[in-house]
């Protein structure tokens, strides 16, 4: 077989060395040479058998793993893809750090979540420079309900690259299901900064404050934005908010918490509209019918402030607005 291979006549070549391999299992080089013969004339099921024989025997553990991985790939492109695993398996169990396998094996996993979060979180550990891994890991961890891997994770990402705003959407979205209010503030300081022009993040941020009762901070924030921004709805709504909070002892506060309601209500924007609204009312109630009609035939009510909107229309004719 050897003498008619170095002749070029590969295929007489082939029917003494196949027989050799069949008297001789173990000879490494003998099925190497039937795995290229085989995969060189596009016998490629037949080319693997031979190539598990070869790296089966193969004494060189390098050599050895090179082999079931080039298998294990050749599995995959066959269709193969139960038995590609199986040689997956083998070698993640002799190699367990290896990026290239533990990739592998994340196809491998199934659809079971908590198998393929096991699998990408090996694939993860072999190589942390993956981000596209890495970022798969973090999501079906987050699915899986595992917020503090998912958070962990998400940070890491966020401080390799301080500038990616989406990143920052990330940690502020799972911080937020875990209640910590200091890394929530943390990504929505960055994405403030990082979409000045953007008056929504810094409402964000301010409505954060607020929510913590952190009243100062979140006016720091505010306010300069307004000025910049007077037209906008969720920043008019959250200056009301501000001074309505303040307003216990200060009609003049109530005042102002008042008219940027009235300016948030008239901008007719349906995301913040009706919030607003609502704290209108609440500061201010509608009044009722009788008092309208007690209002028109008798004395006028006096009030601090009055919104020329829809709901509020009939008061305007029997009340008188305070100076």
């Amino acid at each position: 077989g050897k003498a008619l291979d170095k002749w070029g006549k590969r295929d007489s070549a082939s029917v003494h060395l196949r027989e050799a391999g069949k008297l001789d299992t173990n000879r490494v080089d003998l099925h190497f040479w039937l795995y290229k013969y085989y995969y060189d004339k596009g016998h490629y099921k037949i080319a693997i058998d031979e190539l598990l024989m070869a790296a089966r025997h193969q004494d060189d553990a390098d050599s050895r793993i090179k082999m079931f991985k080039s298998a294990a790939g050749l599995l995959e492109s066959e269709g193969m893809v139960e038995k590609a695993c199986e040689v997956y398996t083998y070698l993640q169990s002799i190699v367990p750090g290896d990026p290239d396998i533990a990739r592998a094996m994340v196809k491998c996993s199934g659809d079971n979540p908590l198998d393929r979060m096991a699998a990408l979180k090996t694939a993860y550990e072999a190589d942390t420079t993956n981000l596209a891994i890495g970022s798969s890991y973090a999501k079906v961890a987050e699915e899986a309900g595992s917020y503090d891997v998912a958070l962990d994770l998400y940070l890491k990402f966020a401080h390799r690259d301080l500038d990616n705003i989406e990143g920052w959407v990330k940690v502020q979205g799972t911080a937020k299901r875990l209640g910590k209010s200091d890394v929530v503030f943390q990504s929505l300081k960055e994405m403030a900064r990082l979409e000045p022009g953007n008056p929504e993040r810094t409402a964000a941020l301010a409505d954060e404050y607020f929510a913590q009762n952190r009243l100062s901070e979140g006016s720091k924030v505010l306010l300069p934005k307004l000025r910049a921004h007077p037209n906008n709805v969720h920043l008019l709504y959250l200056a009301g908010v501000y001074y309505s909070r303040r307003s216990a002892s200060s009609k003049t506060d109530l005042k102002r918490a008042l008219s940027y309601l009235c300016r948030a209500i008239r901008t007719n924007d349906l995301s913040w509209r009706p919030q607003a609204l609502h704290l209108y009312n609440t500061l201010l109630p509608p009044m009722t019918n009788e008092e309208i009609n007690k209002g028109r035939f008798f004395e006028k009510q006096k009030r601090i402030h009055w919104c020329d909107i829809p709901e509020r229309k009939k008061e305007r004719a029997v009340i008188i607005i305070e100076k």
